[in-house]
């Protein structure tokens, strides 16, 4: 039976519906109630997927009367960390209910340092922020921004209203700033990204992603397992996000037929491409993210964003008109000497399909 002070415990099935609720109430700006597709994602999400248990998912908090006033969505993904492999923890939301305050720390113990090999968030408010660091975390300041890359400026610019206009102005939009970008793009002329001689890019199916994937990450002293399943999982669930566009990959290729490197995003021609993942074969960096901005570019992209890493700044810091900004705190909590040490020196790969960029709850609700 719940204390007169509440208790805190793993979430299960029959909780959903009241955890559902706490997010709209929390996140969404439409409607305060949950819907079935939301509690039926949520669900699929945190407890059907395949690394699962009491021990690593959600939690929620009970008042004395035994009724959910608070929750925290833990999603569990397998990561090596200085060579031993272990469950880590994503955090994913912080809910509570404004109503019956004074259950926070309970849950926000649950990321404490002293308690964790490790556990990580990549979206982070700015308070939350202040916590990790209170309980023994640290934040990433280059994990914390988003490289982003502006090919067709006016038509970037034009999309803030494109959903908003009736659609037989949308034709007429999108002749009026068609022109204006060709005309930037002529100006622009030797200032745009020009691919490394011998290198070029081609579909990549999600079969051969998930076989390349691990082992370009692997040289980090923390990085994802990504077990075939794991992965796999995650790129069926990545595919089903609608608010972004299609889910797309590309292999880049370079003499004699070799992979360098991928990259996986969301996006289709005359929108924005929001980039899940960058890989590459350890020294070949310039050259992927060269040719993956020379195919945004190529294909009629309006721009290209996503999560910096330290491995990839020198790589983009040499490419024409890219630029950095703030995205969300990147935070890490671990009671491991070696696993801080490691991330605070760069040695460290996460975001994207490793992260929760991928889920809809980031977007589609």
């Amino acid at each position: 039976m719940p204390s007169r002070f509440g208790r805190t415990r793993p979430m299960l099935a029959k909780d959903l519906e009241a955890a559902a609720g706490l997010f709209f109430r929390a996140f969404a700006r439409r409607t305060k109630v949950a819907h079935a597709e939301f509690t039926a994602y949520y669900k699929e999400v945190f407890l059907d997927n395949p690394l699962y248990d009491e021990s690593n998912g959600c939690l929620v908090h009970e008042d004395s009367a035994g009724q959910i006033d608070g929750s925290i969505s833990f999603l569990p993904m397998r990561f090596v960390v200085c060579g031993d492999v272990v469950t880590g923890r994503l955090a994913c939301a912080y809910m509570s209910d404004p109503d019956s305050p004074g259950h926070g720390g309970s849950l926000a113990l649950k990321v404490r340092a002293r308690n964790n090999d490790f556990c990580f968030s990549d979206t982070a408010a700015p308070v939350s922020a202040d916590h990790w660091r209170a309980l023994g975390g640290v934040v990433l300041p280059v994990q914390s921004l988003d490289w982003r890359q502006v090919f067709r400026p006016m038509a970037q610019a034009g999309r803030r209203f494109w959903n908003r206009a009736p659609g037989w102005s949308r034709k007429a939009l999108a002749s009026m700033v068609s022109p204006g970008d060709a005309m930037l793009r002529r100006a622009m002329g030797k200032h745009r990204t020009k691919p490394q001689q011998g290198v070029y890019d081609e579909d990549m199916r999600a079969e051969a992603f998930v076989e390349a994937a691990p082992h370009m990450v692997a040289r980090f002293a923390v990085h994802p397992e990504w077990s075939r399943e794991e992965l796999a999982w995650t790129v069926r669930m990545a595919a089903r996000k609608q608010a972004l566009g299609p889910l797309g990959m590309r292999a880049v290729v370079g003499p004699g037929g070799v992979t360098l490197g991928c990259f996986i995003y969301y996006g289709a021609p005359g929108m924005p491409a929001a980039v899940l993942n960058v890989l590459s074969e350890p020294g070949w960096e310039s050259a992927v993210v060269a040719q993956m901005l020379h195919y945004f570019d190529r294909e009629g992209f309006t721009s290209a964003s996503g999560v910096a890493q330290p491995f990839l700044m020198n790589a983009f810091g040499r490419q024409p008109g890219v630029n950095f900004r703030h995205r969300a705190y990147f935070c890490v909590s671990t009671k491991r000497d070696d696993v801080r040490e490691a991330v605070m020196r760069g040695d460290f790969y996460a975001g994207g399909l490793a992260g929760e960029a991928w889920s809809r709850l980031t977007s589609d609700f």
